[in-house]
């Protein structure tokens, strides 16, 4: 997964999304360690959180801020309640209007396609708080295996929706300096059909 920002984590916390069991250890061991015990460990799950946060912060820099605040507000936000937004809304993401969006702050609305990455969004930068309110009900310390598959799944879903939009980015870099290069070459050529063949042949031979 996002084999383009390999950079950032090493392979081993991709490796560990993709193992159910393996992910169920290391989100025990996240809810259970000290952030100390964490900072030297990078295959883990406070490895995937540092990522995306990275991955925002880089969105940010490259000129994508409103997915930057988006993240920013549903990881401040209380509840995984996103509601309705009434009438003509736009959607922060696409920058057209539409009845279907939903609101994640006072001043955010996306449109609905995006509930799913919403929820999971939230859920996964919510771990601790979701897994302390759950506690109570348990009659073991550890994370239920079913709550653990939702969060590795989740947590993919969230990183693979990011590797999305970071591709897109890159071929719209990519087409924007393609055509940067042609308008010079174009430049370039015109400039050489309006000079006299007889400048041509005489910048050649000095």
């Amino acid at each position: 997964m996002i084999l383009c920002m390999q950079h950032c984590v090493q392979i081993g916390c991709y490796e560990m999304l993709g193992n159910h069991s393996i992910f169920c250890l290391e989100l025990n061991d996240y809810l259970h360690s000290s952030n100390t015990q964490l900072q030297h460990k990078y295959a883990s799950v406070q490895g995937i959180l540092c990522l995306i946060d990275l991955v925002f912060e880089m969105f940010r820099d490259i000129g994508l801020s409103m997915h930057y605040n988006v993240y920013m507000s549903v990881r401040y936000k209380a509840d995984p309640k996103f509601e309705r937004a009434d009438g003509w809304n736009t959607c922060v993401f696409s920058m057209l209007p539409s009845l279907q969006c939903i609101r994640v702050d006072t001043h955010i609305t996306l449109h609905n396609k995006y509930a799913k990455w919403l929820q999971c969004l939230w859920l996964i930068t919510h771990i601790h708080e979701v897994e302390q309110q759950r506690a109570g009900a348990r009659s073991c310390a550890n994370v239920h295996a079913q709550d653990a598959e939702l969060y590795r799944k989740s947590m993919l879903f969230v990183l693979q929706s990011l590797e999305h939009v970071y591709r897109q980015v890159m071929l719209a870099n990519k087409c924007k300096n393609d055509v940067a290069q042609d308008t010079q070459k174009n430049k370039t050529l015109k400039v050489l059909d309006d000079m006299p063949l007889s400048k041509i042949a005489h910048d050649h031979t000095c």
